[in-house]
């Protein structure tokens, strides 16, 4: 069993109308080493089979604002969430299998 647990250990400023990528910078524990939190903060699977991957924010907005967070796995959309209330959270859960 492979396992990581990871923080921003830093606020991350974002643009309006702009996907910004999050580093997950900070890591409680990686049991296999898989993820880079250093340079492109990818999680990087060294052995085959599936995978589940939970992701979740927490962003200071205007009520009304949608503040979306999404997923990619090898650099295309895979997942999305979103909410639209004061100090939202947004989580995504998703499932790859690699080979």
């Amino acid at each position: 069993r492979r396992s990581s647990d990871l923080y921003a250990g830093t606020t991350t400023s974002v643009s309006n109308n702009t996907f910004t990528k999050i580093a997950y910078n900070t890591k409680n524990f990686d049991t296999a080493n898989c993820y880079d939190s250093t340079t492109n903060y990818r999680f990087t699977p060294n052995v085959a089979g599936y995978y589940q991957i939970n992701a979740s924010t927490q962003a200071a907005s205007s009520p009304g604002n949608n503040a979306p967070m999404a997923l990619y796995k090898n650099g295309s959309w895979a997942a999305t969430g979103s909410s639209n209330v004061n100090y939202l959270n947004v989580t995504v859960l998703f499932t790859v299998f690699t080979v």
